[in-house]
């Protein structure tokens, strides 16, 4: 688990720092009474954090998830929660959105709240232009990227998750949402 690489020995610190970031990514489906009900993207993300933390490594721990509740009722949501000192406890972002290039999901945002995760929270966007991008990316190029504000902050933390490498996670993510998108409800 990448949360236990938080403590970063020499070696790991050394890769780290010469990539922008380590990952760990699952693709999840999500089931209710039986029925296939969403899909999920779950990552871990060791990231430096210039913007708020003065460079020092974020761990950031989440999921992307796109849920089907029927005809006209598609929806995506971010569950984000960040911990950027060794033994620290997960906090909420105060801000998430999508972001597809220049474009984010900010007009699409429904919903914002904490988790039944303590140190999480959730941000929830109706099925738009720019989620449907994020579904897309995924399954043309195994990517999908959002930024997160911390509290009293105004700029976003960009990030990106890359399932590139991992061709059977990216066909995993697109069998999961041609059957969940293309099920009768």
């Amino acid at each position: 688990m990448i949360a236990g690489t938080f403590g970063l020995s020499a070696p790991a610190l050394a890769q780290a720092q010469q990539s922008p970031s380590i990952q760990e990514v699952a693709v999840v489906p999500r089931f209710a009474d039986g029925v296939l009900q969403g899909c999920a993207v779950n990552f871990q993300v060791i990231q430096y954090d210039t913007m708020y933390a003065g460079g020092r490594p974020v761990l950031l721990d989440g999921s992307f998830q796109i849920y089907n509740f029927g005809p006209g009722r598609v929806s995506a949501v971010l569950k984000l929660g960040f911990i950027d000192e060794i033994g620290g406890a997960h906090t909420a972002p105060s801000d998430a959105y999508l972001v597809n290039g220049l474009a984010t999901s900010v007009d699409e945002a429904q919903h914002q709240m904490g988790s039944e995760t303590s140190g999480f929270g959730l941000f929830g966007f109706r099925l738009g232009e720019q989620v449907t991008n994020s579904i897309v990316r995924i399954m043309t190029a195994g990517k999908f990227s959002f930024a997160y504000q911390r509290e009293g902050g105004s700029g976003g933390v960009p990030i990106e998750i890359d399932m590139s490498q991992s061709p059977e996670k990216v066909s995993d993510w697109s069998e999961c949402i041609d059957a969940l998108l293309l099920s009768d409800r």
